[in-house]
């Protein structure tokens, strides 16, 4: 058997704020607050969790936070603890190596001792690869003699 109905009660202005909330760059933001809207539309935790990506008990969590704090209990709060800065050590690191004259070509292994040897930071290849893409400092494939056989997991040169 089915609960009672949403007791959720929003003034005009809350109204106005969530529906605002509901259209923000943040997608959880968008999703809380969206939740709240359908709630007070009438529909079940179900159908919102099944719409949203979320259990129907998370949907419920948020009634009550927002029950409890309005529409700031909604936004997202800033990450605790310690910034990351350890892809931007790696990130200045490789910058200044691959732009140094002398050796053209790096493989990511052979970067990734080097940013080791020289700012103290061990990276893994793939977290390294990934920097290197997001930072568009590139990833070359190596070139191949013709007629070579593709490998399935080619070795990669970084720089130009």
């Amino acid at each position: 058997m089915r609960g009672p109905k949403c007791k959720l009660t929003v003034s005009a202005e809350d109204q106005l704020a969530l529906k605002r909330l509901s259209r923000s760059s943040n997608r959880q933001e968008a999703d809380r607050a969206r939740a709240i809207l359908w709630s007070l539309e009438g529909q079940t935790g179900v159908m919102i969790g099944a719409a949203i990506g979320m259990h129907a008990d998370g949907v419920r969590r948020l009634r009550h936070l927002f029950s409890l704090g309005g529409v700031d209990a909604l936004r997202a709060r800033p990450r605790t603890g310690r910034p990351a800065t350890r892809g931007e050590t790696v990130l200045a690191c490789a910058r200044v190596i691959l732009c140094e004259p002398g050796q053209p070509r790096w493989t990511l292994p052979l970067l990734g001792a080097e940013i080791e040897r020289r700012c103290g930071v061990r990276i893994s290849m793939a977290w390294l690869s990934t920097l290197l893409r997001k930072a568009s400092l590139g990833v070359v494939p190596e070139a191949r003699a013709p007629g070579a056989k593709a490998n399935k997991r080619p070795n990669t040169r970084v720089g130009g």
